[in-house]
């Protein structure tokens, strides 16, 4: 087996510096891709350490930042507090994701046109904006997202496949809301 390589990945999204995680084979070359969002811890060690496992079964694997380079809320800062401001305003989350898959994208282990996304809670969330915006994604897994949102896709707008993940007695998105989605 070759030999796995995970490095960090600067990129910008207006004047915010971000980075990001890769992980793939050291001597890839146009691999299908999986854009990871993490949750509102951001580009910890846990979440590279999930894309070091799937980069193992032949990924170029991108850990997206969404809050800017070596920023990792922890607590007793609380979730809701840190992912407010994407969640009221999803334009502004929705081009922070676009900034991260873009980014993978263009790396060369990458095969631009074979990008799926899985996003935990926040995550969850951003790839379900992701797919709602239209972008060119084979599939995105959301789990433990929020599955709300104030700026539904267009008819005809999400080409990704769709799988949610969801516990029916998650807090962070009761049922109602739940069924609301389905």
């Amino acid at each position: 087996m070759e030999s796995l390589k995970g490095i960090r990945v600067s990129y910008q999204d207006e004047e915010q510096r971000l980075e990001g995680y890769l992980a793939a084979s050291s001597s890839s070359r146009d691999l299908p891709g999986v854009l990871v969002v993490p949750s509102w811890l951001n580009v910890v060690e846990s979440t590279c350490r999930r894309a070091d496992r799937l980069a193992e079964f032949g990924y170029a694997v991108f850990v997206a930042d969404l809050f800017g380079a070596g920023i990792c809320p922890r607590p007793p800062q609380s979730p809701q507090e840190v992912v407010a401001r994407f969640l009221k305003d999803r334009l502004q989350f929705r081009k922070r994701l676009f900034a991260g898959l873009t980014t993978l994208q263009l790396r060369p282990e990458c095969r631009a046109d074979r990008i799926a996304a899985i996003g935990y809670c926040l995550g969850g969330c951003g790839v379900l904006e992701l797919a709602r915006a239209g972008a060119v994604l084979r599939g995105v897994v959301s789990l433990h997202g929020i599955l709300t949102t104030p700026v539904p896709a267009q008819p005809k707008a999400v080409v990704a496949k769709i799988l949610v993940l969801h516990g029916d007695a998650d807090p962070l998105s009761p049922f109602d809301q739940l069924s609301a989605f389905r």
